[in-house]
């Protein structure tokens, strides 16, 4: 199980994950495939690059440790690549391989459910599901629905998206869901819609 965090630390954390909604919200309102592609490229690499940095000097371990360990769980102390080079890549991936009305939304389901269903689940979690709770699990599918919907209409079909990425989500400390939710909302939103 993820350790806990307080919710304000969650609420931070989340709040840097919330904030790559800009990614999407550009590409569907201004830039295009390819400004979005190398945008999310150069955060890719600049994310990894300060995971590796960090792991390999210990100058740059100490000042990362002292700006960012309240927002880190332990597993990414302990010299592992943050959730945040994950999310990134997971971007990039969908960026490059899927047609911008798949990639849009896939990408809002990687920034808005993951977190609103981590705060849910902190906040109203009672109920065990694996390492996570019923309820954070609930409010990632009822998002995840939601965003397909509001993409490609309402109905039954939002839920073959939502149910199997809220899935993979829910498995996400063996399956880094940072990764792993776009490229499969993608692939699902593709399968169903297109």
């Amino acid at each position: 199980m993820p350790e806990a965090l307080s919710f304000p630390q969650e609420l931070k954390r989340k709040s840097i994950h919330i904030a790559t909604a800009v990614i999407p919200i550009s590409y569907f309102l201004w830039f295009s495939r390819e400004q979005i592609f190398w945008l999310s490229v150069f955060l890719t690499i600049g994310f990894f690059t300060a995971d590796i940095l960090r792991m390999k000097f210990a100058l740059a371990e100490k000042y990362f440790i002292r700006i960012f360990s309240p927002l880190l769980r332990s597993g990414e102390l302990q010299r592992r690549f943050t959730g945040a080079s994950y999310l990134f890549l997971g971007i990039t991936i969908t960026v490059a391989a899927f047609p911008k009305k798949v990639a849009v939304p896939a990408v809002f389901i990687a920034a808005l459910a993951d977190s609103l269903a981590a705060l849910g689940g902190k906040l109203y979690g009672r109920h065990s599901l694996l390492d996570k709770t019923w309820e954070g699990t609930l409010t990632f599918a009822a998002v995840a629905a939601g965003l397909t919907g509001w993409f490609w209409g309402f109905g039954l079909k939002m839920f073959v998206v939502a149910i199997p990425t809220a899935a993979v989500e829910l498995a996400g400390e063996k399956l880094n869901d940072n990764l792993t939710v776009p490229i499969l909302s993608a692939l699902l939103i593709q399968a169903v819609y297109l």
